[in-house]
């Protein structure tokens, strides 16, 4: 796993953006030096866990029409 130093890379991106489109920087903010760590997690139980994720990701998906179609 590698990540930026600092995490907020959304905000952090939408003030670039920002910046540079009013000319007050020239390049995009820099998100800090990288961390790097390894995944201490038993193969079998993080397989297990990300499966559960995508799973919820998957039911996830449409819930917000299934919401608006109330009679």
């Amino acid at each position: 796993m590698v990540r930026p130093g600092i995490i907020e890379t959304t905000v952090m991106g939408a003030a670039s953006a920002a910046g540079i489109g009013a000319s007050l920087i020239d390049a995009p903010v820099d998100l800090g030096a990288r961390i790097t760590w390894k995944s201490k997690a038993d193969p079998a139980e993080r397989g297990r866990l990300i499966s559960g994720w995508s799973s919820a990701v998957e039911r996830s998906y449409n819930q917000s029409q299934l919401l608006l179609d109330v009679d």
